[in-house]
């Protein structure tokens, strides 16, 4: 699955190559204000976010949801 493939090496680079932030701009999690998809998403980042800041731009999929950021 594409999106593992992405999280597994996005870990890596966190892992080879430490950082103070992630930059993460737009279309989340595609949750569309499902609740259940934005925990997943959250549960995903988290080995990333547990070690640096993860910060987030707003995409289209997240405006108008009922999800407060």
């Amino acid at each position: 699955h594409r999106v593992m493939q992405t999280l597994e090496t996005m870990i890596a680079e966190v892992e080879a190559r430490p950082a103070d932030f992630a930059l993460h701009m737009g279309d989340l999690s595609y949750a569309d204000g499902k609740y259940r998809v934005w925990d997943s998403f959250m549960d995903q980042i988290q080995p990333i976010s547990k070690q640096m800041a993860y910060m987030v731009g707003v995409g289209n999929h997240e405006v108008g949801s009922s999800y407060k950021m």
